[in-house]
């Protein structure tokens, strides 16, 4: 397995696991979701991820294995202020494995290198958001040491 920042002519593989991430949350949260489609506008573009490709402090690693896109991960540095978050912090914004390179350390060696990625600018705290349905990913990133910090809540009317 390779790993190395990604070019653009990994993104439209990108673009297919960020769909089929879409597609399982939204069979996971299908009691929210009406519609299986992602609303106009909101859908990941090419140009999302080439704006991250160019960015001194976004960064998408991918890892190759037999010249196939086996997962990706996207993270960039957060300068904002946040309520009682240490600044600046790198957020994890994506991480996508391959269903055919699940369980073999893929998605560890991703974030290992996220890891190394965020010490070189100088940053010690990682932040992800993930799904309360996704108890896979919240199992994951539990057993490489991530924390709750908040808990988002929701409550749809009828």
């Amino acid at each position: 397995m390779e790993i190395r920042v990604a070019r653009e002519e990994d993104i439209t593989p990108i673009l297919s696991m960020a769909e089929e991430f879409y597609q399982k949350m939204a069979r996971l949260r299908a009691n929210f979701l009406k519609v299986r489609r992602r609303p106009k506008g909101e859908e990941a573009t090419a140009d999302f991820y080439r704006r991250a490709l160019n960015s001194p402090d976004a960064v998408i690693f991918v890892a190759v294995v037999n010249g196939k896109l086996a997962g990706y991960v996207y993270a960039e540095v957060e300068k904002r202020q946040d309520d009682l978050i240490s600044i600046p912090r790198v957020s994890i914004n994506e991480l996508a494995v391959h269903r055919d390179y699940r369980k073999a350390g893929t998605g560890k060696k991703l974030m290992q290198i996220v890891e190394a990625w965020a010490r070189s600018k100088g940053i010690n705290v990682l932040h992800l958001d993930v799904w309360e349905v996704n108890s896979d990913a919240i199992a994951f990133y539990e057993k490489l040491g991530y924390q709750p910090i908040l808990r988002k809540m929701e409550k749809r009317l009828k």
